[in-house]
């Protein structure tokens, strides 16, 4: 994925891609030991969603999802990733790739485990000007520094 400079921060172009991470807790599991495919698919949606804010800087809602391919199953005590990449911007709708790796702490092997496209639709836009549209996406981003972690968390109500 490509992010361009910060700039107050933000990408100059627009968003980052947004990468989700955390670790497969039992909790999470089926009875195989591997993670629940609806807890995996709630993860995605998470990643769209915050993916299409960032990028729109307004509510989102999931339209839809295609095309969800389950690869490999994330084991419990791996550290899942999930990447999420705008990949076409509408008036007011957004189509995002998510991707979520798993990987042994050790880091000794990464696997593609889902990939899956979200469509998402701008709400709560009533302020705005009736003429109001997404931004055009960014053209490209800079890589992140591979050694650089940021966390960042959204509080949902109840």
């Amino acid at each position: 994925m490509k992010r361009e400079q910060a700039s107050e921060g933000e990408p100059a172009g627009g968003p980052a891609p947004t990468t989700l991470i955390d670790i497969v807790f039992p909790g999470d599991t089926n009875h195989h030991g591997t993670l629940f495919g609806g807890a995996g698919l709630a993860y995605m949606d998470r990643a769209a969603f915050i993916a299409a804010t960032r990028h729109g800087r307004v509510p989102f809602v999931t339209a839809s999802c295609e095309r969800v391919e389950f690869r490999k199953p994330a084991q419990v005590g791996q550290i899942v990733t999930f990447a999420s990449t705008p990949v076409w911007a509408g008036r007011r709708s957004l189509t995002v790739e998510v991707e979520m790796a798993a990987e042994q702490v050790d880091g000794a092997e990464r696997v593609l485990c889902t990939r899956g496209i979200f469509h998402m639709v701008a709400v709560g836009a009533e302020g705005l000007a009736p003429d109001w549209s997404l931004p055009a996406l960014p053209a490209s981003h800079d890589p992140l520094p591979p050694d650089e972690v940021r966390m960042t968390d959204i509080v949902f109500a109840d």
